[in-house]
C-alpha cells in the first residue's frame, strides 16, 4: 500500500518548487476523486429519498468525473495545465450556487474552497485574483437578489435539506483539504525543526571544528614561526632552489657569499656564487641528485663571493617536494679555514717528517763523515807526498804510476767533496755568516754554468737592479743555488727520454718582497715582519708529479740513473736554506718544467 501511494504521489518535475506544487495537486485530486466518488453514491441515495435535488446530484457526479479525468492527465505529466481545473470548477459551482441559492452558506463555503485550492496550487497572485473574483461575484449576485433582478428559484423551506447536504459536503471537503494543508504544515514545521536541530548541531560542530582549525592554525603558525626563526638564525648556511633559481635563503648563506641581506640572494642564480669552472660538475651533481631521489648527496665545490673572492664550500644536497613542486635543499658550509688548517697541518707534518729524516741522516752520517774526512786527509796527504817523490825522481818509468796516482787523487777529492756535503747535511759544519749580495753570488754561478753546462741549455739571469743583501755563508749559499741550477740542467738534458731533444732554457731571477700578512697567508713558512729575497730558478725540463715533488728533498732520493747523481744535491740545498732561516717552494708539472722559489731573510738597510 505504501509503495502504491508512493507511486501515486511521485512527481515528474525535478525542480523542488514545481515538484511541491505537483505533489499538492496530486494529493488534492486524489482526495477530490475519492471524496466526490463517495459523495456521488451518497447524493444518489439522497436524491432517491427526495432529500436533494437532481442538479445537486448531477453537479457532484460531474465533479467526480472531471476530478478523475484531471487526475489521469496529471499522472500523464500534464499537471501544470490540470492544476487550474479544481480552482475553476469550484469557483463556477460557487457562482452557480450563489445564483440559484442566494447568499446562503453553501455558496460562501464553495468560494472559500476555491480560494483554498488557489492558495495551495498557485502563488499569492492567483490567490488574490480568486479572492477578488469571489468577492466581486458574491457581492454582485447578492445585489441583484436584493434589488429583485434575480429571484431565488429555491426558498429556504423547500431546499433546506438540499442546502444542508451541500453545506455538509463542502465542509467535509474543506476540512479534508485543511487537514491536508495542516498536516503538510506540521510536517514542514517538523522537518524545519529537525533541520534547525541538525543545523544547530552542525553549527556547533562547525564552531568546534572552527575552534580546532583556529587552534591548529595558531599551532601551525607558531610552528612555522619557530621553524622560520630556527631556519633563519641557524649558523649553517641553507638555501632552497628550483632549477638553479634561489627560492629561499637564510642570513648565514647571504653572509657566506658576501651579500648584505637575504633579499639580495633570493631570485638569483646559484651559479652567481659558483666559479665558472665548477658549473659542469655542479650540473652533473644535480643530475645525480635527481637519480638518487631522496638520498642526500655530499660534495665540495669552489664558490665565489660577491666581491669576487673564491672560497671552499662543503655542500649537502637533498631533494624535497613542496606544495608548488619539487625543489632542492642545500646546506652549505664555508670550509676555507678548515682546509687551510688541514693544509697547514699537512705542511707542518711534512716539515716535521723532513726534519726528522734530515736529523736521522745527519746523526747517522755526521760521525762517520767526520771520521772518514780525517782518514781521507791522511790518504790525500800520503798521495801528495808520493806524487812529490815521483816528480823529484824524474824517472820515465814512473809515468804509469803517476797516472794511477792522479786517478787515486781524483777519487779521494770526490770522496772529500761528498764528505763535506754530508757534514753540511748533518749541520755539523760551521757557518761563516757575512753580508752577501745575492746578485753577485748569482753572477759567479752564471759563469760556472756557462763553462760547465751543455750548449743546448740556454741561460737567462735577471737579477734585480738594487743590491739584495742577506746574512749568509757565501760558499754554502752559492753551493745551494748551484745545486738548484745543476738540477735544472739535468731536468732539461740527461733526464729527457731518447725521443726528446735535450736542452731548454734556465731562467734565474731575483726580487725583494715584503713579508706582510697577505704574503704570509700565501707562504706560511715565511717569518713575520721585514722583507725577504726571492731567488727563482725555472726550467722547462721534464717536470715531476706531486708524489715526486714531495720527496725531492729527501737525502739520497733521486730520479736520475745510478751513475748520474747521489741524491744529495737538493737535500743539501734544502739543508743550507733552512740553516739560513729560509725556505724553498716548488711548483712543477710533468712535461712542462719546474720552478724552485728560494726565500731568504733580507738584511735591513
Amino acid at each position: 500500500m505504501k509503495e502504491f501511494l508512493a507511486d501515486l504521489t511521485r512527481t515528474h518535475d525535478t525542480n523542488p518548487d514545481n515538484a511541491r506544487v505537483e505533489y499538492a495537486l496530486r494529493i488534492n485530486l486524489i482526495i477530490l476523486s475519492l471524496f466526490t466518488a463517495g459523495s456521488t453514491l451518497i447524493a444518489l441515495f439522497a436524491y432517491l429519498r427526495k432529500i436533494i435535488l437532481l442538479d445537486t446530484l448531477l453537479i457532484i457526479a460531474l465533479l467526480a468525473l472531471l476530478s478523475s479525468i484531471t487526475l489521469f492527465f496529471t499522472f500523464r505529466g500534464y499537471w501544470q495545465k490540470m492544476r487550474l481545473f479544481p480552482v475553476t470548477v469550484f469557483f463556477l459551482i460557487a457562482v452557480y450556487g450563489n445564483f440559484v441559492g442566494g447568499i446562503g452558506a453553501p455558496a460562501m463555503l464553495i468560494y472559500v474552497l476555491s480560494i483554498v485550492l488557489a492558495m495551495q496550487l498557485y502563488g499569492r497572485t492567483m490567490q488574490y485574483i480568486i479572492i477578488a473574483a469571489a468577492m466581486l461575484s458574491y457581492i454582485t449576485i447578492a445585489g441583484l437578489h436584493w434589488k429583485g433582478v434575480i429571484a431565488a428559484p429555491r426558498s429556504e423551506a423547500s431546499t433546506f435539506l438540499n442546502r444542508v447536504f451541500i453545506a455538509a459536503l463542502i465542509m467535509l471537503a474543506i476540512g479534508a483539504l485543511l487537514r491536508f494543508i495542516v498536516s503538510q504544515l506540521e510536517k514542514s514545521i517538523a522537518i524545519s525543526r529537525k533541520n534547525e536541530r541538525e543545523l544547530a548541531a552542525a553549527n556547533e560542530a562547525l564552531l568546534a571544528a572552527n575552534k580546532q582549525y583556529e587552534r591548529v592554525n595558531r599551532d601551525l603558525e607558531k610552528s612555522e614561526d619557530n621553524f622560520r626563526t630556527l631556519f633563519e638564525s641557524t649558523p649553517i648556511p641553507v638555501f632552497l632552489h628550483r632549477e638553479g633559481i634561489i627560492l629561499f635563503a637564510n642570513q648565514a648563506f647571504s653572509q657566506m657569499v658576501g651579500e648584505a641581506s637575504r633579499e639580495a640572494v633570493i631570485g638569483a642564480s646559484i651559479f652567481d656564487y659558483i666559479v665558472p669552472e665548477e658549473k659542469p660538475r655542479v650540473l652533473k651533481m644535480a643530475k645525480n641528485q635527481q637519480q638518487v631521489g631522496d638520498a642526500p648527496l655530499a660534495d665540495e665545490i669552489l664558490g665565489i663571493r660577491a666581491d669576487g673572492k673564491s672560497f671552499d664550500c662543503e655542500v649537502n644536497i637533498a631533494f624535497v617536494m613542496l606544495d608548488d613542486g619539487p625543489a632542492t635543499l642545500v646546506l652549505g658550509q664555508d670550509v676555507t679555514d678548515r682546509k687551510t688548517a688541514e693544509k697547514e697541518k699537512e705542511r707542518m707534518q711534512r716539515q716535521l717528517l723532513q726534519a726528522q729524516k734530515m736529523e736521522a741522516v745527519g746523526t747517522l752520517t755526521g760521525g762517520i763523515a767526520h771520521d772518514f774526512n780525517n782518514m781521507l786527509a791522511g790518504i790525500i796527504g800520503s798521495l801528495n807526498l808520493i806524487e812529490l817523490r815521483l816528480k823529484k825522481e824524474n824517472n820515465p818509468a814512473n809515468d804509469s804510476l803517476e797516472k794511477h796516482l792522479e786517478t787515486a787523487l781524483e777519487a779521494a777529492g770526490r770522496a772529500a767533496d761528498m764528505t763535506r756535503q754530508l757534514l753540511t747535511l748533518s749541520r755539523k759544519s760551521e757557518l761563516k755568516l757575512a753580508p752577501v749580495d745575492v746578485n753577485l753570488s748569482l753572477n759567479h754561478i752564471r759563469k760556472l754554468c756557462q763553462n760547465s753546462f751543455p750548449k743546448s741549455v740556454g741561460l737567462e739571469f735577471r737579477t734585480a737592479k738594487e743590491p739584495l743583501i742577506v746574512l749568509a755563508d757565501p760558499v754554502q749559499i752559492e753551493q745551494a743555488l748551484l745545486n738548484l741550477c745543476v738540477n735544472a740542467s739535468h731536468a732539461m738534458t740527461i733526464m729527457r727520454s731518447e725521443n726528446e731533444t735535450p736542452g731548454g732554457v734556465l731562467t734565474v731571477s731575483t726580487e725583494r718582497l715584503s713579508c706582510d700578512d697577505a704574503f704570509r697567508l700565501l707562504h706560511p713558512d715565511a717569518r713575520p715582519g721585514g722583507t725577504c729575497v726571492l731567488i727563482r730558478v725555472c726550467d722547462n725540463g721534464v717536470g715531476m708529479d706531486e708524489e715526486t715533488r714531495l720527496q725531492i728533498f729527501d737525502p739520497f732520493f733521486s730520479t736520475k740513473g745510478q751513475q748520474e747523481g747521489t741524491g744529495l744535491g737538493l737535500a743539501m740545498a734544502y739543508g743550507i736554506v733552512t740553516q739560513h732561516r729560509g725556505f724553498i717552494e716548488v711548483d712543477s708539472e710533468p712535461g712542462k718544467g719546474s720552478t724552485f722559489n728560494v726565500f731568504l731573510p733580507a738584511m735591513e738597510k
